[in-house]
């Protein structure tokens, strides 16, 4: 853990913030479009920043699953455990108190929540990595200008003429994924890129802030004539847009091209961050969390809301970081330390007789 180079590790814990952050705003119970104009809209808006929390998760695994032949089954089952824990605990604790009915139908759902999409990141995060030594070795038989050109091509098809007509031409969660962990496996591959280059990265960043921060006030002034801007004011930061796709790569490159540093503490939190959002996005518990206990509708157009803002995803964040850090360590004590090494021995059959793992 602590040979991870933790510039990267603290782009993990930024990007899962700044998913928290969206689900502040967008599971808050309110439609933010139809607040007054004013200071406190346009920050509510500019924070919607999901996606390109998604983007530099996704990145990231590119920059460095780029470097793995094999699937790794311990990781597999790791991951599977994780967020099958928090799907059906959650689930029945909310039956326990009488929030929720008991039935087959939910309880089937809990009980396998990657295969019925209970968290979309996760089910698609989990195919992603199902296919990914595929994948690089696709990438690897590419030369870079051949990998620059295969991520022009699905940039202009998926994102640019998606972003221009607003439709998504047959894209789905998975095929964004996939073209994100290329474009994180180029990053990796070539440090004579563009964006390491002469602070270019930097500068496309401000830029794409600039531009969509602009974009966002520049819909709400029209849309005081044209309610139609109005409601799409937040337009290029969805999935789809290739300006938050733009932010997204460019603050990824700027912390890919600091010096390598190691630090315990950024280490230790970046292993837990997937736990806050496995609790703080779980279905049961969003309108509990954002309209319940922290009531953030009721501060929209309050003086304090930067102050609300920053306190809620405080408390959240170190919440679910507690949450998690206990589920790890019991984990570790009670189920990996007994479970571990049986998969360590099927994985080395696997590797052993050439099956399904092992992609060489």
């Amino acid at each position: 853990m602590n040979n991870r180079n933790s510039k990267l590790e603290l782009l993990r814990i930024i990007s899962i913030t700044f998913i928290v952050l969206s689900h502040y705003v967008v599971h808050s119970g309110f439609d933010i479009h139809n607040l007054p104009f004013g200071f406190n809209k346009l920050i509510l808006e500019f924070g919607i920043l999901g996606n390109v929390g998604t983007t530099l998760f996704v990145l990231i695994s590119g920059y460095f699953l780029i470097n793995s032949n094999k699937i790794k089954l311990k990781k597999i089952i790791h991951f599977w455990l994780q967020v099958f824990f928090y799907s059906i605990l959650i689930y029945l604790i909310m039956v326990l108190l009488n929030k929720e009915s008991f039935n087959i139908k939910s309880l089937m759902l809990n009980l396998f929540p990657i295969t019925f999409k209970r968290y979309w990141f996760a089910t698609v995060y989990f195919i992603m990595y199902l296919f990914h030594p595929y994948i690089n070795k696709f990438i690897d038989a590419l030369s870079q200008k051949e990998h620059f050109r295969f991520i022009f091509l699905c940039v202009t098809i998926f994102y640019f003429m998606s972003t221009v007509t607003t439709m998504d031409y047959y894209g789905n969660e998975l095929i964004y994924f996939l073209i994100i962990y290329v474009i994180g496996a180029y990053l990796s591959k070539y440090k004579n890129n563009f964006l390491y280059k002469n602070n270019n990265s930097f500068k496309i960043m401000i830029i794409s802030i600039i531009f969509i921060f602009s974009s966002i006030l520049s819909f709400e002034l029209i849309g005081l004539k044209i309610s139609f801007f109005k409601s799409h004011s937040t337009y290029f930061l969805n999935m789809y847009s290739v300006f938050a796709l733009l932010f997204s790569v460019s603050f990824f490159a700027f912390f890919a091209q600091l010096s390598p540093t190691s630090n315990r503490i950024i280490n230790g939190i970046s292993e837990l961050v997937f736990g806050v959002y496995l609790i703080s996005d779980n279905k049961y518990l969003r309108g509990i969390i954002w309209c319940n206990l922290l009531k953030n509708k009721d501060f929209f157009m309050s003086g304090f809301l930067i102050l609300h803002i920053f306190c809620s995803i405080l408390i959240v964040s170190i919440s679910c970081l507690f949450i998690e850090l206990v589920r790890k360590k019991v984990f570790d004590i009670f189920i990996y330390k007994w479970l571990e090494p049986k998969i360590d021995n099927l994985e080395c059959h696997f590797l052993k007789n050439n099956h399904l793992l092992n992609v060489e």
